[in-house]
């Protein structure tokens, strides 16, 4: 997002100078409320899922307020 913000180059731009770091992750198997409380505690958008040492995606703040959003419209409809 910041290199497309920017209009930079993408041949040019070095992941070190656009990353975050340290890396925030979370355990697949972890809580999606542990997840929103590290996003919140560090002030970012996105953490990446892990299992183990391995990165497995991203979970991004839009991705929990549209879940939320799906469940309330779900709910609504039910009564």
């Amino acid at each position: 997002m910041k290199v497309l913000a920017k209009g930079l180059n993408t041949k040019e731009v070095k992941l070190k100078d656009i990353a975050t770091y340290p890396v925030v992750g979370v355990d697949k198997n972890g809580f999606l409320i542990d997840a929103m409380l590290l996003m919140a505690k560090h002030g970012i958008r996105r953490v990446v899922i892990f299992e183990g040492n391995t990165p497995l995606g991203v979970l991004e703040d839009k991705d929990i307020i549209a879940k939320v959003h799906l469940r309330a419209q779900r709910q609504i409809y039910k009564a």
